[in-house]
């Protein structure tokens, strides 16, 4: 039997804000210390372990478990997790830091609620009010999730609305925000990826093409995506542009060191290790007679380098760099 009075969910809000407005409204507690009381792991909640998790918490809290679940992340099978229709990387959300408008929280009055999409690293600003959200960090990061445990109070929010720095929503920003509300404008080459994926590659670019990495996530894959939405031909031009900038006073775990000779080979079509200058590694396919299988001690044909491990090792480039740098 579900306590009373029921409160309902706000669309776009976050499961773990909806239970603490109605932890704190029928029992008189915040969210971890009802938790507590009644044995529900918090683990189960965040990120919230599967739909007999969701019932149960409609057994306690009430609410219609279909409309619970368009705002829920569930886990997902290889830690992964998932949004509605969309499977990601637990990387496409923010750990231990709680983020948030200040101007959002004081529209909301005595219903002060968390947005799902403040949960994504992509979302940098508040379209609403064009200004950058505000994050504070947190020693445990169910409690950064939590409402009435990470907001401050008015008069801290008054200040923060007022060294606000404005901003407006970028590329990358709403087209995550497209993906998740399952409505994307126009088919972009990254539809067939992950949204983790085409943050990856859109912060990989974009600090590569700066030719250093930048403290400024959102300004890297800013232009990281701006080249990668444009499909074959932008990625191709943004390399044009990294591989313009190569020098000898590049800094040694850059991509534009690492793949510079391989680019230009592989446009070329020619042979990567030939540009590299580097010998293929003695293993039993290589080692003519030694090896099982092989008639008359001839060499079988040579397998093209498939993997970024063996390019950076024929481009004799360090691998302690490679792994810095691609996180291999």
């Amino acid at each position: 039997m579900p306590m009373l009075p029921h409160v309902p969910i706000i669309p776009g809000e976050t499961i773990l804000s909806w239970t603490d407005r109605s932890a704190q409204a029928q029992a008189g507690h915040c969210l971890p210390e009802l938790l507590r009381v009644v044995g529900f792991p918090q683990k189960d909640v965040e990120p919230v372990k599967d739909l007999a998790v969701l019932a149960r918490l409609t057994d306690l809290f009430g609410g219609d478990q279909s409309v619970l679940e368009a705002s829920a992340i569930f886990r997902h099978a290889g830690n992964m997790r998932r949004f509605r229709h969309e499977v990601f990387k637990p990387s496409m959300l923010w750990r231990r830091v709680t983020a948030f408008c200040p101007l959002c929280l004081l529209d909301d009055g005595s219903f002060r609620h968390s947005r799902v999409s403040w949960q994504f690293i992509s979302t940098v600003c508040c379209d609403r009010h064009g200004i950058a959200l505000t994050t504070t960090k947190a020693e445990i990061h169910f409690d950064a999730l939590v409402p009435s445990v990470a907001f401050p109070d008015p008069a801290a929010l008054q200040e923060l609305c007022d060294a606000a720095t404005p901003m407006t929503p970028g590329p990358l920003q709403r087209y995550v925000e497209d993906r998740l509300a399952g409505s994307t404008c126009e088919p972009l080459w990254p539809d067939g990826y992950r949204l983790d994926q085409v943050m990856g590659i859109s912060r990989c670019l974009g600090n590569a093409m700066r030719d250093h990495e930048t403290g400024d996530l959102g300004d890297a894959c800013r232009i990281g995506f701006e080249a990668l939405r444009r499909g074959e031909a932008g990625i191709l031009k943004a390399l044009d542009d990294i591989l313009c900038q190569r020098g000898r006073n590049a800094r040694v775990n850059t991509p534009t060191r690492a793949l510079g000779r391989l680019y230009d080979a592989v446009r070329l079509n020619e042979d990567p290790r030939r540009q590299a200058g580097g010998q293929r590694p003695r293993s039993a396919e290589t080692q003519g007679s030694r090896a099982p299988g092989t008639a008359g001690g001839r060499k079988p044909p040579c397998r093209p380098v498939d993997n970024l491990r063996a390019l950076l090792r024929y481009a004799a480039f360090a691998a302690t760099a490679g792994n810095r740098c691609f996180a291999l």
